[in-house]
């Protein structure tokens, strides 16, 4: 993946787990990580954050019409669009979208 997608999907990971720093303490707790070191914790966090983050983006295209998908695509494209208005976009359009984030976050947890 080159520089320019995987930024991209960093991006597109913030803005579906907007709730980025309660997400990151769930993880940590989770995890049992809040005593290691700041640098091996990061690690942790980016990698877990990257599995829950797949796992959100395949449950919310899978509930998408093929329109909405569109719409979407076009939505995580646009640079100048806040991360508010995105989840705007999926709480519209993927029911209990928070539901779905909390239950990636917890098959994850259970999982791990």
């Amino acid at each position: 993946m080159d520089n320019q997608n995987q930024a991209q999907n960093d991006s597109h990971r913030q803005i579906i787990t907007k709730n980025s720093q309660n997400l990151k303490n769930q993880l940590i707790d989770a995890l049992n990580i809040a005593n290691l070191p700041e640098d091996k914790k990061g690690k942790i966090l980016s990698k877990a954050e990257d599995v829950v983050f797949k796992k959100i983006l395949l449950k919310v295209m899978s509930t998408l019409s093929e329109g909405d998908k569109n719409q979407f695509n076009q939505l995580l494209e646009e640079s100048t669009l806040s991360k508010e208005g995105i989840t705007t976009f999926l709480k519209e359009k993927v029911p209990d979208f928070e539901k779905l984030v909390k239950k990636e976050i917890d098959d994850f947890k259970a999982e791990f």
